[in-house]
């Protein structure tokens, strides 16, 4: 019989101590994405799959993952890029941010993801969100400025401080 891969980390005791003593939330999500998800062998090549997070992650794993992948297109190229890159993890994105207790921002990416799906589309198809044509001249004509400066003025520090009280709230999800 198989015995199923832990996907969680041994001994990062030490390594998370030292990354509770950095200052600030933003330093603090980096370093522990880099040790939580690019550190760990079980999960390293599915950490940034593009198929989104995989089952064999931890519901924990899952949720910084997607934290991760999400936060890292919209610093890059604001919510349009990450729907165009990443449109697999679209769907995991809202649960996420509910995850970490940040329903105002989950809220308006809901409103982002409606803003860009066809009137005609059925909420079957708006679950399917992989299926959509996320290229930039499918969704030309939407502007979504509107996320991006609210997620860049109001939300962005709120982010990584709910993001980190959510890993250490769960390190046992992440490490054994």
């Amino acid at each position: 019989m198989k015995i199923p891969l832990d996907p969680r980390l041994p001994n990062t005791t030490e390594k998370i101590a030292r990354i509770r003593q950095i200052a600030g939330d933003e330093d603090q999500f980096e370093e522990l994405s880099d040790l939580l998800l690019l550190g760990n062998s079980a999960i390293v090549s599915v950490a940034e799959s593009e198929d989104g997070p995989l089952p064999i992650m931890t519901p924990p794993q899952r949720v910084l993952s997607t934290l991760k992948c999400f936060n890292t297109q919209v610093l890059n190229g604001g919510i349009f890029q990450f729907f165009c890159n990443c449109p697999r993890w679209a769907i995991h994105v809202e649960p996420a941010l509910r995850a970490i207790d940040f329903p105002e921002l989950a809220d308006a990416f809901v409103k982002a993801i409606a803003q860009l799906i066809d009137e005609t589309d059925s909420v079957a198809s708006q679950k399917n969100l992989d299926a959509l044509d996320w290229n930039r001249d499918a969704t030309e004509g939407h502007n979504l400025e509107w996320f991006n400066d609210l997620y860049f003025a109001n939300w962005l520090e709120i982010f990584y401080t709910k993001s980190v009280a959510y890993i250490y709230s769960n390190l046992s999800g992440f490490a054994r």
